[in-house]
């Protein structure tokens, strides 16, 4: 399906980054960090925005835009922090529903269950990709572990990648 531009705000909205996470348990809190970059960024045709969880209500948000980037923390298991692995960034359109992974945090739906809601509800489905970043720990506190925050520089490279659509 083709890329279409619609306005759900005021603008036309080209372009949405979520950032999804609870900040105050640490790590989890990478993908609503740098959804809050972006949104600092100003970049015309982009909306960002930080969520806890993927819910409903933002299906028509996603049908309203063309191409959508999810950001969201991986719980690395068994890996030492010193050879953490790098942040992964993604296109939906190559995974099937079965194949993602299934999700370590509270959130209740995937990516591509939203993206299918709003392609069944308001029949558009907008590009998809999803970037995530290793997790060390899930403590309460708004601290990112070193290990997670070493990643922040290549998942900024990995999200800059995204926007210049090098991706």
């Amino acid at each position: 399906m083709a890329p279409m531009e619609r306005s759900w705000r005021s603008g036309s909205v080209v372009e949405l980054v979520i950032g999804i996470g609870n900040r105050l348990r640490s790590d989890d809190g990478v993908g609503p960090r740098l959804a809050e970059e972006v949104e600092a960024w100003g970049l015309s045709g982009v909306e960002s925005m930080a969520v806890p969880q993927l819910t409903p209500e933002l299906a028509p948000r996603l049908a309203a835009c063309a191409r959508v980037l999810f950001i969201d923390a991986w719980l690395v298991d068994g890996v030492d922090a010193s050879a953490a692995a790098a942040p992964l960034l993604e296109s939906l359109e190559a995974l099937e529903l079965s194949a993602a992974p299934p999700s370590r945090f509270s959130h209740h739906s995937t990516p591509q269950a939203l993206l299918q809601l709003a392609e069944g509800l308001y029949g558009q489905r907008p590009e998809a990709w999803w970037l995530r970043v290793p997790a060390h720990g899930l403590e309460l506190g708004e601290q990112l572990s070193p290990a997670t925050a070493a990643q922040l520089v290549p998942a900024r490279r990995a999200l800059r990648c995204w926007l210049d659509r090098d991706a």
